[in-house]
């Protein structure tokens, strides 16, 4: 857990560059290297077994560009990675060394959220070295990709988040560690721990339901324990790294086709743990944001 000292810090920063977050949003300063093809988790890609990753050091690509999400990634690193060495490098380096096998990669990589989908979305991705990423980033060994933002994202919304994912995604490397099924499985195999909610409070962006939610439904739901807020009230209770907190996160693109994929989370603000990481594709009846089964999960452990 990253301790409440850094928390403050973190967001003291992004205090002072709030202003700059749409622009930055706007000029990511990512080299182009190809859109990661779209990956149907139904036929498992090629797993790794992770029992040397703490001996080998993780490269951290960054473009170097001071842009937004730049300079909040590069903190929440230098900050919260502590399961392996890790070193920072450019573009220019990893194209050099994406092939060797000595190397893990932690990195945005741009993704198709679908199979056939026009729609581009960023993901926060830790990648092996391969002999075989001489033919593009498809080739290298993918460990985890957490969905971050739509390319088209205009908000910074996800940028608050950025220690949770660098946690989440430590997490997920020590359980393949301690037990290889789990990269099979993927993190929706443990990472549904909505039972384990009651008695939590929850603030939930309006905005993330799919459906038109009730206030006072909420407060019968949930005995008092959920809240629909705003943005504002979900960055605080982040960075003051709230006690027995969960906030909603959804990472959808902004403007989605049929098919397109829609991620929903339930992160805590203590511990960063992953409640909730659910997906459905998007259609004429399943909008992005979360369906009324999620809704469900949610005050199901409260007792309503």
């Amino acid at each position: 857990m990253i301790q409440a000292r850094y928390m403050r810090k973190l967001f003291v920063l992004c205090a002072c560059l709030a202003p700059l977050f749409q622009a930055s949003a706007q000029q990511i300063g990512r080299i182009d290297m190809g859109i990661k093809k779209f990956e149907d988790e139904k036929v498992p890609p090629r797993k790794e077994n992770l029992r040397d990753f703490q001996g080998k050091t993780t490269k951290i690509v960054v473009a170097g560009d001071n842009s937004m999400a730049d300079l909040l990634f590069s903190d929440a690193v230098e900050k919260g990675w502590y399961i392996s060495p890790y070193e920072f490098c450019d573009y220019e380096e990893f194209a050099r060394i994406r092939t060797d096998t000595n190397y893990y990669f932690l990195m945005r990589v741009e993704k198709s959220p679908g199979r056939n989908s026009a729609s581009r979305m960023e993901f926060l991705s830790l990648l092996k070295g391969s002999p075989d990423a001489v033919s593009g980033l498809d080739e290298m060994p993918e460990i985890i990709s957490l969905p971050a933002y739509p390319g088209d994202d205009r908000s910074g919304r996800v940028f608050a988040y950025f220690p949770a994912y660098i946690n989440i995604i430590q997490a997920h490397v020590l359980k393949v560690v301690e037990n290889n099924l789990y990269a099979y499985a993927g993190i929706s195999a443990y990472a549904n721990a909505t039972d384990e909610l009651g008695g939590k409070t929850l603030l939930l962006l309006e905005d993330d339901f799919a459906f038109d939610i009730d206030r006072r439904d909420v407060a019968s739901r949930f005995g008092g324990h959920a809240v629909l807020t705003v943005q504002d009230s979900i960055d605080m209770a982040i960075r003051a790294s709230a006690q027995d907190t969960v906030v909603s996160l959804i990472v959808a693109p902004m403007h989605p086709h049929r098919g397109d994929l829609c991620y929903k989370m339930l992160i805590g603000t203590d511990t960063y743990r992953l409640y909730m990481f659910r997906k459905h594709r998007i259609g004429a009846n399943r909008p992005a944001g979360f369906l009324k089964r999620d809704y469900r999960k949610m005050y199901g452990s409260y007792g309503k």
